[in-house]
């Protein structure tokens, strides 16, 4: 393969991740407008040593709620 097409499949490469990458990009957009204030909600609770975690849904309403 000599250099020019070299050059041209490497810039179709390219061209392909930057479409790849929006798509992903976008794809992560919507998805954080779907979820919401959870993520919010996950990420600023603080959390310690000693604290007790709830596997169930119900568990974890009620001890939030007390």
């Amino acid at each position: 393969m000599d250099a020019r097409l070299a050059g041209e499949k490497r810039i179709l490469e390219l061209s392909d991740l930057e479409e790849f990458h929006s798509q992903a990009y976008e794809s992560a957009r919507l998805y954080r407008e779907k979820k919401g204030g959870m993520t919010s909600t996950i990420c600023h609770s603080i959390f310690t040593k000693g604290n007790k975690f709830s596997s169930t849904i119900p568990d974890l309403i009620y001890s939030l709620a007390s």
